[in-house]
């Protein structure tokens, strides 16, 4: 799954875009969607609970990395401009 971090602050993390996989478990290519799930499913507890809203990417600066259970990717910084 790939995460989106707002660049200026690095640990809060503004949505996720899962369902991602890899052909050759090295690149990842995908179409950053209009809307953000709010969780990682994937790393939500059995007695959480999550929102099924989805939450519009940042404008500006933002940060891209895949996260699973156990680490983090490096981050890819990328700049998001609304239309």
């Amino acid at each position: 799954m790939i995460a989106i971090a707002d660049a200026a602050q690095s640990t809060f993390r503004v949505g996720f875009v899962t369902g991602i996989g890899s052909d050759d478990g090295q690149t990842l290519e995908f179409v950053l969607p209009d809307l953000l799930d709010a969780c990682a499913f994937t790393q939500v507890d059995a007695d959480e609970s999550c929102p099924m809203i989805g939450l519009p990417p940042p404008d500006g600066e933002t940060e891209l990395f895949v996260t699973t259970a156990d680490r983090e990717s490096n981050r890819l910084s990328i700049r998001i401009d609304a239309p």
